[in-house]
């Protein structure tokens, strides 16, 4: 969510005019971006997605943290995390119950 933040206030100051600038506007800022944030950004965005797959779909849950400073210092900061098969199994009913 922070490189999307950072990006969309990036974007306004350079206004981009037509669709080719604005792929090579988030392009460049990607390509730009240093791996380790980009990983940490990644992670953040997992983790929410999993917390809203723990409360069907809602955004009423509490942001996790995971310490990701302190795992990247360590070098053990993941490069994608994993859901328990109960979760998934759960969400998945809950959209086959919704149709």
């Amino acid at each position: 969510m922070g490189y999307f933040r950072a990006l969309q206030s990036n974007y306004y100051s350079t206004s981009p005019s037509n669709i080719d600038e604005i792929i090579e506007f988030v392009e460049k800022s990607f390509y730009e971006m240093p791996l380790q944030t980009l990983n940490k950004v990644f992670l953040s965005l997992q983790m929410c997605m999993i917390e809203t797959l723990k409360v069907n779909g809602k955004n009423n849950y509490k942001q996790p943290h995971m310490g990701k400073d302190s795992l990247l210092k360590n070098g053990n900061l993941p490069v994608s995390l994993t859901i328990e098969p109960e979760i998934l199994s759960k969400s998945l009913s809950t959209l086959q119950n919704k149709e």
